[in-house]
């Protein structure tokens, strides 16, 4: 067992930018962070401090008072949740944006109306410590994102433990919270233990060539966008043009490296895109660029004739909406309930299945026009849930969407309710593990 198999508690780890992301799990990877845990709560004191005033904000002010005092609102939301009440509309507004902030760790000591920070200062580390227990206190009652609750409760968590020599006051706190941690961790392996896959569907066989004389696609070297072109060959569908961004700079990322168990029954991520488009005979151009926001990208778009324009590419799209095209984006997630990133693991480790969604992209993130949403049974087997069979659902979802354009040349879409959705952030590698570990039963 290597301790380094769970570096997030770490400094170091802690100080990088991108501190969580893509990971090739160790087998005992579980047991390595709850033995870590577990060393840290025996050398914590015992008990749980009330060093606080419990002064609350009402409903009106939370709606419109002009600036708040973090510390304020979290000893509020705690009080909330331990006299056994449920939030309040407002105090709900609040906890989630509070969430944001301490997941993207910018947790400061006062924010306005709009939750824009106040203070360059960042709260104490015993403030983290109470909205850690806020967040493991709010998911135990599976509200509303009790997942991502208890994915940021894990982020912080590591972050506390890394900085706890530098902070006062914390143990007694800390370990309530870490022991509710990993009360909960055990009800997400207790309900994990219960899902069931789901018939896949039958494979369609290849279908007579169409091209798509309205659909260009704009794509970064990546496993969907192999599987996107793949899947829309097979199925006859053929975009008129294809714009293909190559960054000669950027490094090889795990993300889009061959998984160690791969197949190509799903698709072949071994096939670049290059060869697909000649195979195929599909016109395409290649644009030297790092970015689909890069000027030479958005001129390329602009000046083609089609009016829909499919996106894979990284990164979060910006200037590309001034090329006055409607962007088809396919998203891993079921749209309103699930916005933002990792939502696959999100949805499955709360049994909502696994789903995608195609919509018209706009600048705010997954809040576009619904084209249309389609559930798939859980990967299984030695599947590469990641980097295999998210690209692929994703490319089963963009067929639906690109067989409405071939046949009637526009697609027809649904506005969505955002009052529904929650915004997911990045899933500890904790609850991914349990989640992409469920799969292998399969």
């Amino acid at each position: 067992m290597n301790e380094t198999d769970y570096p997030w508690d770490l400094k170091e780890k802690q100080s990088l930018k991108g501190t969580y992301g893509f990971v090739d799990f160790s087998e005992d990877f579980l047991e390595v962070y709850r033995n870590k845990r577990t060393r840290v709560i025996n050398e914590l004191e015992n008990g749980v401090t009330r060093d606080f005033d419990e002064e609350v904000y009402c409903e009106e002010e939370l709606k419109s008072g002009g600036e708040f005092e973090i510390k304020r609102i979290i000893f509020q939301l705690y009080f909330v949740l331990e006299n056994g009440d449920d939030f309040s509309k407002e105090e709900l507004r609040h906890f989630f944006r509070i969430l944001k902030k301490a997941d993207l760790k910018v947790l400061k000591k006062s924010y306005d109306k709009n939750f824009i920070n106040l203070s360059k200062e960042e709260e104490e580390l015993r403030y983290y410590c109470y909205f850690s227990l806020v967040l493991g206190m709010y998911a135990k009652r599976k509200g509303k994102g009790y997942l991502q609750a208890l994915s940021t409760m894990l982020k912080l968590n590591d972050f506390i433990i890394a900085r706890r020599d530098t902070g006062s006051g914390v143990d007694l706190v800390l370990k309530k919270a870490l022991i509710l941690e990993n009360e909960l961790v055990d009800l997400v392996l207790g309900d994990v233990s219960k899902l069931e896959r789901g018939e896949p569907e039958n494979k369609k066989e290849n279908c007579e060539k169409r091209v798509v004389e309205n659909l260009g696609m704009f794509l970064q070297a990546t496993h969907r966008s192999k599987a996107y072109l793949q899947n829309l060959i097979r199925h006859g569908l053929y975009p008129n043009y294809v714009i293909l961004l190559e960054d000669p700079d950027k490094p090889s990322e795990n993300l889009d490296s061959l998984p160690k168990s791969s197949s190509d029954i799903l698709f072949n991520p071994a096939i670049s895109e290059k060869k697909s488009l000649e195979d195929a005979g599909i016109p395409y151009e290649v644009v030297i660029a790092n970015s689909c926001n890069d000027l030479n990208v958005v001129e390329a778009v602009g000046n083609r004739s089609e009016d829909y324009f499919v996106f894979s590419g990284r990164g979060i799209l910006k200037e590309i909406f001034n090329a006055g095209k409607k962007i088809i984006h396919v998203h891993p997630g079921k749209l309103p309930e699930y916005r933002g990133s990792t939502c696959p693991y999100y949805s499955t480790l709360a049994n909502d299945g696994w789903w995608c969604t195609s919509f018209i992209m706009m600048p705010e993130i997954d809040q576009g026009e619904i084209i249309s949403q389609k559930k798939f049974p859980l990967p299984f087997g030695d599947i590469d849930p990641t980097r295999i069979y998210d690209p692929f659902t994703r490319s089963e979802a963009l067929v639906e969407s690109v067989l409405q354009l071939a046949d009637s040349g526009m697609v027809k879409t649904s506005k969505q309710n955002l009052d529904e959705g929650v915004d997911y952030y990045v899933i500890h590698p904790v609850l991914e593990f349990i989640a992409k570990e469920s799969y292998k039963r399969f």
